[in-house]
This record gives structure tokens, C-alpha cells and sequence, in this order.
């Protein structure tokens, strides 16, 4: 068994660790190992919108479907305010964190394109005058 679980994909040995997290309490010990593996949890109904939303946007934006792209993409902001409120997390704190981010980013591309006047200064290169040598 331990040599299967070396030879076994990233995603199986996340979620198998997801699944020991988010075991109920009562499916412990003895009472798991009878009853085989783990049930898998319950998806919120939320959680699931979010999911599926994503990935009909990155879908649509992979297959160039621009109209798709928007509409998903919309889909994919509602559930993530869905989300926002369940969770009673004010919507402009959220769009504040990403305004302030964009200004970062904004700045950082500034100074990027920007060069510091050392570096502006051309060097003349030495050319000899005569190809003759002594």
C-alpha cells in the first residue's frame, strides 16, 4: 500500500487529506476503518456555483468564446457576493483590497518601464582609427 501511495497523483493525495480533515466526528478509528473509505463531504450549493461558474469561464476563454466569457465571468462575481454576504463580509472592503493591489501593480509596471539615468547614458565604444598595427 505505501508503495502505491508513492506512485499516486498530487491530486488524490490532496484530497485524501482533505478527506481525513473534513471527516464527522462519529466516523473515527474502529467505526472508518469497517466501513471502508470515508464518505466524500457534502458540497455546499454555493460552493458549487462558484466552481462551476470558474470553470465555464476559463472554458469559454480557452475556446475564445468572448460572449461566454462575460456572461460566466458575471456569474462567477454574483456567486463570489453570494458568498460575501453569507460569510457577512462587506463587498467594498473586498473591492478595496483589489483597488489598492491594481494601484500596486499599476505603480510597480511604472517604475519597471522607467530606467535609472546611468543606465540612459550611451557609452561611446572605442574604434581604433587605423587598422595598422606598431
Amino acid at each position: 500500500m505505501a508503495a502505491a501511495r508513492g506512485n499516486e497523483h498530487i491530486i488524490d493525495t490532496m484530497m485524501r487529506a482533505r478527506r481525513r480533515r473534513g471527516r464527522p466526528a462519529g466516523r473515527t478509528g474502529k467505526d472508518r476503518r469497517r466501513t471502508g473509505k470515508a464518505p466524500a463531504p457534502a458540497v455546499d450549493p454555493l460552493s458549487r456555483a462558484v466552481a462551476d461558474s470558474a470553470v465555464r469561464c476559463v472554458e469559454a476563454y480557452m475556446m475564445s468564446e468572448r460572449e461566454e466569457v462575460v456572461q460566466s465571468s458575471v456569474a462567477y462575481l454574483r456567486a463570489l457576493c453570494d458568498i460575501w454576504s453569507q460569510r457577512k463580509i462587506d463587498a467594498r472592503d473586498v473591492w478595496r483590497e483589489v483597488d489598492g493591489r491594481l494601484q500596486v501593480s499599476a505603480l510597480l509596471n511604472r517604475l519597471n518601464r522607467q530606467r535609472a539615468p546611468s543606465v540612459r547614458v550611451k557609452r561611446k565604444l572605442w574604434r581604433p582609427s587605423s587598422t595598422k598595427l606598431p
